[in-house]
């Protein structure tokens, strides 16, 4: 099965990828056709902060790649490496290995007054070394940010999810998130007069992460990821 799985994602990984909310940025149309982003996500969290004999900081990285489509929709896919093993962003403890992510994001862009941005978005997360899988699902609200030199939106998301694994640190379990991102864009300059398909963006996010597996302040986590993505518009 995971043979299948793991075929399955290379090819999608091809296609798609990551959450750096390129389609925000939109004002020269660039994205009205088609794109293809790829970048990288280093994820830090300070879960185990609280614990004596825990280690202050983990790390999990993530590689990026997205298929964006007409300027609302993107499908996504995510690959990280878990090097180390230890408690954090809702991983087995002790199993080191390989986790794929798939997901789709729709974007519907300045409804209301006072021009807000709204997205919806569905991810699912496995991993065969210890039977994992990760459902989660949500929604983004968004507005533009006036900047002298870039520009950039402030974006916030609430996300649901349940996951189960044969692992027996972590077993099955649920919760929801609250994140803060802050996306910074930037199209390459153009040459000779012709426009850039190229751009550049910087997302730095803030996560608090409530579990229900053991509920209470000890559940409570906080991430901080950083991606940054390059896109080429067809």
């Amino acid at each position: 099965m995971f043979i299948k799985n793991k075929y399955f994602c290379i090819v999608f990984l091809i296609l798609s990828f990551s959450f750096s909310n390129e389609l925000l940025f939109n004002d020269d149309q660039l994205f009205d056709n088609y794109a293809i982003s790829l970048g990288g996500t280093a994820m830090f969290s300070c879960n185990e902060c609280r614990e004596n004999d825990g280690r202050a900081i983990g790390n999990l990285n993530r590689l990026n790649m997205s298929l964006l489509i007409k300027a609302n929709h993107r499908i996504n896919l995510g690959y990280y490496y878990k090097a180390d093993s230890f408690y954090g962003f809702n991983l087995p403890y002790d199993e080191v290995g390989s986790y794929y992510e798939i997901g789709t994001q729709h974007f519907m862009k300045n409804k209301t007054p006072l021009n807000l941005n709204f997205d919806l978005f569905i991810n699912f997360m496995l991993s065969d070394e210890n039977s994992y899988r990760k459902y989660d699902f949500g929604c983004g609200i968004s507005k533009s940010v006036e900047m002298q030199n870039f520009q950039s939106f402030i974006r916030f998301s609430l996300n649901i999810y349940d996951y189960n694994s044969n692992a027996e640190d972590l077993g099955d379990g649920g919760g929801w998130s609250f994140g803060i991102d802050y996306p910074i864009y930037m199209r390459v300059l153009p040459s000779d007069n012709v426009p850039s398909k190229i751009s550049y963006i910087l997302t730095p996010r803030l996560v608090l992460d409530v579990s229900d597996a053991n509920p209470g302040p000890a559940n409570q986590d906080v991430y901080f990821n950083c991606s940054f993505d390059i896109s080429y518009a067809f």
